[in-house]
């Protein structure tokens, strides 16, 4: 396929599944990777520096107040009325944040980010310590909303969160117990011929549950 001939293709109003994958191909890229690399092309990956994440991880309650404030695109009323929060208490806030750097403090709590936020943003970094804790306490606040649940049943795997069609959660379900079904009959069946000293009692128990960052995030008064 010469330089022109893709050219044209996208020129036009559409380009078909099938002749996307050609180009791909003769590429030698993956659709996968071209989907995933157009998805990363409208997000902003920032990092904190070492001074914002050493604040958040001693003050978790700001970090979620400023985790709240940038996923209501920074209208910090949203955040104010879902949280019940007071008028001092926000700009206590966001006076922290504008001393972090994360945000521009203007007169009557206008705010300006310090970047150009048009596209999506996504603050990431694998390594870091404030990521760590903070799934760590997302994981102990699901744990306790499960709990206030009835009929919700805990897990010891790793906390996995991802959006998921209606179908594809209904499929999940089915999935998991069919899993458990499996090793169940398979323990039934080897147990009668294991060794005693072999044998562990263990409990297993899968928790799939629709639930918002807000249900386990509270941003407090101060």
């Amino acid at each position: 396929m010469t330089e022109s001939g893709v050219q044209k293709i996208f020129s036009g109003d559409d380009c078909s599944i099938i002749r996307l994958n050609e180009i791909c191909t003769a590429l030698n890229v993956s659709l996968a990777e071209l989907l995933k690399v157009s998805n990363e092309m409208h997000t902003t990956h920032r990092i904190f520096t070492p001074e914002q994440e050493s604040f958040f991880i001693e003050d978790m309650d700001c970090f979620y107040f400023f985790w709240e404030l940038k996923q209501a695109r920074y209208e910090f009323s949203k955040v104010q009325q879902r949280h019940s929060l007071s008028d001092a208490s926000v700009q206590k806030y966001l006076l922290k944040l504008d001393k972090l750097g994360l945000i521009e403090l203007h007169p009557d709590n206008q705010i300006k980010t310090v970047y150009d936020s048009k596209d999506g943003e996504h603050w990431s970094n694998e390594s870091s310590k404030l990521r760590k804790v903070f799934r760590n306490e997302i994981q102990r606040r699901y744990f306790e909303f499960l709990l206030s649940k009835d009929g919700c049943a805990l897990t010891s795997n790793p906390l996995a969160i991802i959006n998921m069609k209606r179908d594809t959660v209904r499929d999940l379900k089915i999935a998991l117990h069919n899993v458990q079904i499996e090793f169940l009959n398979r323990a039934h069946r080897e147990n009668p011929f294991a060794n005693a000293d072999d044998l562990i009692t263990v409990g297993n128990l899968n928790a799939i549950t629709p639930f918002t960052y807000s249900d386990v995030i509270r941003v407090p008064n101060i």
